[in-house]
């Protein structure tokens, strides 16, 4: 009772520190509301979001992948410029062919070795790179030991059995973190790009024709949301939930 209480108060903690640092970056985007400015540029002050974004997409709607591993600024929800026409291709997909110069690829090897080859963990090409980088004292995805190496791959090997098994569940229901989801942005096309993150349980979703799967929308193009915010009149926060709801 009182480890959970413990737990109970490190979370509200940790809410509260979000959304202290979130606070700064979201009174722009309500003020300009609040003065009538226009949609245009409230959809540039629009914040990124206090917690992850997560909701359920039919899989075969994510038809891109970015051509490197990314992140949008921290200061806004979206992204100008040519990002989505010129840094996105189509996805690497288990089902069918993966650039080789994909920075994905080697996670989709990695579940083909793992869940269809049922290869040894000693014969797979990104778990002897992990412990390559283990003896030499370097930390790859955080990992610091050849056990906990070990285990994170026993732990790929599980979720694929829990997938086939008991269908696809939202990395929270699983105890994980909502951040681990499927990652996503949208172009000024309204298309689907997969973003990076995730990469295992994409190619897993792949494996097993997963019809729809939860993800987490990392941003978009500006160009999309003055558009959405047009359609229905609604201002950038109401559009995107709008959206969103449409999906579901």
């Amino acid at each position: 009772m009182q480890q959970q209480l413990k737990w109970e108060i490190k979370k509200q903690l940790n809410r509260f520190t979000v959304f202290i640092r979130w606070l700064p970056l979201a009174l722009p985007y309500w003020i300009a509301g609040c003065v009538g400015a226009t949609w245009k540029i409230q959809v540039q002050l629009l914040p990124p979001p206090r917690a992850p974004l997560i909701f359920w997409v039919k899989l075969a709607s994510i038809t891109l992948e970015t051509t490197r591993k990314c992140r949008f600024s921290g200061l806004s929800f979206v992204r100008s410029g040519e990002w989505d026409r010129e840094n996105v291709r189509k996805r690497c997909s288990m089902n069918g062919d993966c650039h080789e110069d994909s920075p994905f690829k080697p996670d989709f090897d990695t579940v083909r070795d793992l869940c269809v080859n049922n290869l040894p963990l000693e014969q797979i090409d990104e778990y002897q790179r992990f412990m390559r980088s283990i003896d030499k004292g370097k930390r790859p995805h955080g990992y610091r030991t050849r056990d906990q190496v070990r285990e994170h791959f026993n732990e790929t090997r599980q979720a694929n059995l829990s997938i086939a098994t008991e269908g696809y569940k939202t990395s929270a229901s699983l105890g994980g973190m909502e951040r681990d989801e499927i990652s996503i942005w949208v172009t000024r096309d309204g298309q689907l790009v997969y973003g990076g993150w995730g990469n295992h349980r994409l190619a897993m979703a792949d494996l097993h024709n997963i019809d729809r799967v939860p993800v987490s929308l990392l941003g978009a193009h500006p160009e999309w949301l003055n558009e959405q915010c047009r359609l229905h009149s609604l201002p950038p926060h109401k559009a995107l939930q709008r959206w969103i709801g449409e999906l579901r």
